[in-house]
């Protein structure tokens, strides 16, 4: 659940010499075809948190050491509290409800990354779909 990795992603963060990164993705199959479900401009469109703001993967690459997810045919959103989880799932529930809805399929992954500070080698990425 998003509520249970956000609260994973604040107890690393509180021991103090760990970051977490969580980036989404969301894509829809209809017949036989995988359909990209994230707005391209999506900092206008997501409700940011007090203070946090969501950003397009890409852009964060740009100014991050942090690994970020690569896959080319689909957008990844860097989220940066449960709150803008739940507004991004928002956004793509809406694109979805349309003509012959009960006929695709939803696919949410998080992709989330834990960079430690003082040991590199116990830096890793993972995937939750």
């Amino acid at each position: 659940s998003v509520r249970k990795l956000f609260r994973a992603k604040t107890e690393m963060e509180a021991l103090g010499d760990r970051a977490v990164d969580i980036y989404m993705e969301h894509v829809e199959i209809f017949n036989e075809k995988v359909n990209d479900l994230l707005p391209s401009k999506l900092s206008t469109q997501v409700p940011q948190s007090q203070n946090n703001t969501t950003t397009q993967a890409s852009q964060n690459q740009k100014n991050s050491s942090t690994p970020v997810p690569q896959n080319p045919s689909n957008r990844t959103v860097c989220v940066k509290s449960e709150e803008d989880a739940m507004s991004l799932l928002g956004i793509t529930q809406q694109k979805r409800f349309k003509k012959d809805s009960h006929k695709k399929h939803l696919i949410v992954t998080a992709h989330f990354s834990v960079i430690h500070s003082s040991d590199s080698n116990q830096n890793y990425t993972g995937r939750l779909r």
